[in-house]
């Protein structure tokens, strides 16, 4: 056996060595998208918690496009009162399978494409970023490979459906870029950073918050970098001001509505129990999502393997002025945090906004993502020789696909047997848009009630007679024998930014949260009402627009000039 294991190694050593590096990178790359994602290739898709509310976003935003919108309150939502996602949760790239649905696309097989695109966006961004910090083809290789394959990432995917999550594994790693450069490197490619935090900020809030929140600690030790060259903090107040200026469109607009008005997000959500929701340090690395962890499994022992190779001589002293020793320390910190032996309630008391990640094991993404990228490093300052290299990017392969094949494969089967077998679970239906929590819902709107109340419009007066046509989230509405202090409650969910074509008319929000038209002591006629947005929603739009462009110009200036040298 022994004989025959060193013949194959030995042959994979000669074929290695005929291949150019390139391709056999590509080859490598290729195969590890395959290991992650091919069982795709099955048709229809396990039920992970939150599908029904990812493919209901996508299913609505597709019905918008036909309508030629680009919305902020959702269709299709509560009989089709509408759902305002588009202005709390950040959908831009939602906008790919959308437009994939609206040329005829399957929905599923949409999410599914979808799916495939963020996993290579996401070995793109990994690869960059350990080139960028160390230029090593084979760290790189090793980082995509920890973090493409890693428990978390792939809990996210198959099991929580989590895709906003996944989104921002595309964004963190160009944060660290950043931040490399503008504190240690070359500030003037401070343009990494906006880009990562924009791309953060608008896939997933929780992950950004996240990110400030250790991006601080970056900047903290490496203050002395600051004082060397004072020209570092203008690079990052730059880049801080130019990503305000690319999210100002999404930023702005949900400010304006959670100032203008309370929902279930602002009342409820930042109760939860962060200290509930620890784990043991075991669990942390060992749990499987079934069970007391409702979907939440550990990071895996290859991060324990990541997290001792720090030790090794090859790595060097702990150096606490270097970005990978940080990220080291910032990996433990957040273990720790995910730890019961973590203060949260005393933190809590300190931070509340903290509340706002809900679960303490929210931190298995930047943790993720941080030993993915030290797990390259690692290896290629340990593994010296070829052979060593191989036989150790086996190993991890081997450690990353034990808990793939218990988390998926037994999602998959338990999928497909009591689909085709006992018949108890049927595809996902999107007969019904899922609001999930409905936390974007303002106080007062009860979908129960929605629900049960139909698409009608009512009225405070008896007499009043109306009639109305729908497009989308537009009514028209026409209405005669009203008495003067007669208001019409409209099948709209209501939302800072309804506009009415008849000024005499008042727009306010009703008990119920729906749209309520006063009519002011007019008897009789017709309206149109349609969510254009707010003035501040518009005039964002453009600022937004306008900062990209300009960041953009200058990435293409500074590439050029960079190359003229």
């Amino acid at each position: 056996m022994k004989k025959q294991y060193l013949r194959l190694e030995q042959r994979l050593m000669e074929w290695m060595n005929r291949c150019s590096k390139s391709r056999l990178i590509l080859f490598l790359l290729g195969g590890l998208l395959i290991l992650n994602l091919g069982v795709l290739l099955i048709p229809d898709i396990p039920h992970a918690h939150d599908l029904s509310f990812q493919l209901s976003r996508i299913s609505s935003l597709a019905e918008s496009f036909k309508l030629g919108e680009i919305p902020r309150v959702y269709l299709g939502y509560l009989n089709n009162y509408g759902y305002a996602n588009g202005l709390f949760y950040g959908d831009l790239l939602l906008y790919i399978p959308a437009l994939l649905v609206c040329l005829g696309m399957n929905v599923v097989l949409a999410y599914k494409l979808f799916l495939v695109l963020v996993t290579v966006a996401t070995m793109a961004t990994v690869y960059f970023c350990v080139q960028t910090l160390v230029n090593s083809r084979y760290a790189s290789l090793v980082a995509v490979t920890l973090c493409t394959l890693s428990s978390y990432r792939v809990i996210d995917i198959f099991i929580r459906g989590a895709l906003a999550e996944v989104c921002a594994f595309i964004f963190i790693p160009l944060i660290v870029v950043g931040l490399y450069e503008v504190i240690y490197r070359n500030p003037k490619r401070w343009y990494w950073l906006s880009i990562g935090f924009a791309g953060c900020f608008l896939t997933h809030n929780i992950s950004f918050a996240l990110m400030v929140g250790f991006t601080f600690l970056f900047v903290c030790f490496g203050v002395k970098q600051f004082f060397k060259e004072k020209s570092r903090f203008g690079y990052l107040i730059l880049a801080t001001v130019v990503t305000i200026g690319m999210v100002s469109y999404f930023l702005f607009p949900m400010l304006e509505q959670m100032m203008s008005d309370q929902f279930v997000l602002t009342t409820e959500t930042v109760t939860a129990d962060v200290a509930g929701s620890t784990r043991s340090l075991i669990e942390v690395f060992l749990a499987l999502p079934y069970g007391k962890h409702d979907g939440i499994a550990g990071i895996g022992i290859v991060f324990v393997m990541v997290l001792l190779l720090r030790f090794n001589k090859r790595n060097g002293c702990f150096q606490i002025n270097q970005l990978t020793d940080q990220l080291f320390l910032f990996a433990l910190l957040s273990i720790w945090a995910v730890t019961p032996f973590f203060p949260w309630k005393l933190v809590l008391r300190v931070l509340s906004p903290l509340a706002m990640i809900q679960f303490s094991w929210r931190l298995f993404l930047t943790i993720t993502v941080f030993l993915s990228i030290l797990g390259g490093i690692y290896a290629m300052r340990t593994m010296t020789s070829m052979k060593k290299r191989v036989r150790f990017y086996g190993l991890i392969v081997g450690l990353l696909m034990v808990p793939y094949l218990l988390n998926v494969g037994g999602q998959y089967a338990s999928y497909l047997y009591h689909t085709r077998v006992t018949g108890l679970i049927q595809p996902v239906d999107l007969s019904t848009y899922s609001i999930g929590l409905g936390e974007y819902l303002p106080l007062g709107a009860n979908p129960t009630e929605i629900s049960e109340r139909g698409e009608v419009i009512m009225s405070n007066d008896d007499q009043l007679q109306v009639t109305f046509s729908r497009k989308g989230l537009t009514l028209s509405v026409k209405y005669h024998g009203a008495s003067s202090s007669a208001y019409l409650d409209l099948p709209l969910v209501y939302y800072k930014g309804y506009q009415i074509d008849d000024p005499s008319l008042t727009l306010v929000k009703s008990e119920e949260g729906l749209v309520r038209v006063q009519l002011n002591g007019q008897t009789e006629g017709t309206f149109t009402i349609a969510y254009a947005g707010t003035r501040l929603a518009q005039v964002t739009v453009w600022v937004s627009c306008l900062t990209t462009m300009g960041v953009l110009v200058y990435i293409y200036r500074n590439t050029k000039n960079s190359k003229q040298r």
